[in-house]
């Protein structure tokens, strides 16, 4: 398994924490503020350990990424933790190794 000796996220990106262990073990997730609109963009670097037998982002992993912004947009609303009872997901396009996924919640 390779892995980037080191990550340098995209510019105003930092490193989020404290958002639990399977955050930990499946990120690091990174985020940035957009303070005109009140919107935060989350994002993570697809690296190997990411990948399914073809080669791409396991859908898994990014349903799982979207799992954490719906629920820190639940969060910003209401102050209010949350859990994911049902959670559909249609694929629109792939994600590939080496890119960074990124995703805004509000």
């Amino acid at each position: 398994m390779t892995q980037p000796a080191q990550i340098i996220p995209p510019d105003g990106f930092i490193q989020s924490s404290g958002r639990g262990d399977f955050s930990t073990i499946n990120g690091p997730y990174y985020h940035r503020a957009q303070q005109q609109d009140g919107l935060t963009e989350q994002a993570f670097f697809a690296e190997q350990r990411h990948a399914n037998g073809l080669g791409l982002v396991h859908g898994g992993m990014l349903t799982a990424f979207l799992d954490g912004l719906l629920a820190a947009a639940v969060w910003r609303e209401t102050q209010t933790r949350s859990v994911t009872i049902h959670l559909s997901v249609d694929f629109l396009h792939m994600a590939r190794i080496g890119e960074w996924v990124m995703g805004m919640r509000g």
